[in-house]
């Protein structure tokens, strides 16, 4: 475990706190070099609550791609 600010975090929280600072960075610039790889945003005529993304979810759900960093983050915290 790691000593931050006076916390111990574990090596999972911080893979956790890396992948969404990347992805949040790759969704707000669109000039990311992985900006590319994301899928098109979702057109919906409502808006019930605050989502992680608006972009479209893929339907094919390959073992490879279920490993690919675009498709975990996508999926996470869709509930």
């Amino acid at each position: 475990m790691l000593q931050v600010a006076g916390c111990f975090r574990t090596i999972d929280q911080l893979f956790e706190s890396s992948d969404d600072t990347l992805f949040n960075s790759v969704i707000n610039n669109p000039d990311h070099v992985l900006c590319s790889l994301l899928p098109p945003p979702k057109d919906t005529s409502y808006n019930m609550r605050k989502r992680k993304h608006d972009l479209t979810l893929p339907t094919e759900h390959s073992s490879l791609q279920r490993k690919n960093f675009v498709y975990r983050m996508l999926f996470t915290d869709i509930y």
